[in-house]
């Protein structure tokens, strides 16, 4: 897209894009992150790992 929108001088469409793709990655990315969590062998490792009564908290970013 780049090496299109350049001989017109501007990369504001390659830019747009990279950064609306960025956005749609890093939300994605918090859902992954939470959904494994949530997997039974990750929990298990955690249990392994810490004494009982330990505590996850989770600080997702707010949507842009």
């Amino acid at each position: 897209m780049r090496q299109a929108e350049s001989p017109l001088g501007s990369e504001q469409l390659t830019r747009a894009v990279a950064l609306g793709h960025f956005r749609l990655m890093s939300l994605k990315d918090e859902y992954e992150v939470a959904r494994l969590h949530r997997h039974p062998d990750f929990i298990a490792e955690l249990d392994a790992r810490f004494q009982p009564g330990y505590r996850m908290t989770h600080h997702l970013a707010p949507r842009a």
